[in-house]
């Protein structure tokens, strides 16, 4: 499942942690939960960001199966023209198994699940990654935060 999912741990960066290494014009961090006063949550700031958004992510070791990818959301002034998205891939066959609904505008805490299927032994390593929903390059702009909690995968 997810390492972490509530973002408590300190261990960051790892290869079976989440990952966000930096990149111009967004920050991801780990701060209090807004509302919370005591739990963590995942901050994705972005200011003016043109590029596009791969760069927070998890790996997974998920054994062929049916799952369900769950988190919670929520977003200040964002502004993303074709929204970010949640992705898992099988890292061996650079296929996509799953992609939220896409974040495009400010939005209250609310939860989200998207099923997926693993669906053979060529699949050992998965890859959960937020990403700009955009594949051309005017689309992928965004800017405001988002908040992302609660990660699980079942």
């Amino acid at each position: 499942g997810v390492y972490d999912g509530d973002f408590v741990s300190k261990r960051q960066n790892a290869y079976f942690s989440w990952n966000f290494p930096p990149k111009r014009n967004t920050l991801a961090k780990i701060v209090l939960k807004p509302g919370s006063g005591s739990d963590s949550a995942l901050l994705v700031e972005f200011t003016g960001n043109k590029e596009r958004c791969n760069h927070v992510y998890q790996y997974l070791r998920l054994t062929p199966g049916n799952y369900e990818l769950s988190f919670e959301v929520m977003s200040k002034k964002l502004v993303a023209e074709q929204g970010l998205v949640w992705r898992v891939w099988c890292v061996e066959k650079r296929e996509m198994l799953a992609e939220s609904v896409a974040f495009k505008a400010p939005t209250p805490w609310t939860k989200h699940k998207v099923t997926f299927e693993v669906k053979s032994e060529d699949c050992a390593t998965q890859l959960l990654q937020l990403e700009t929903k955009a594949t051309a390059g005017l689309d992928t702009a965004v800017n405001g935060s988002i908040y992302f909690d609660t990660f699980a995968v079942k």
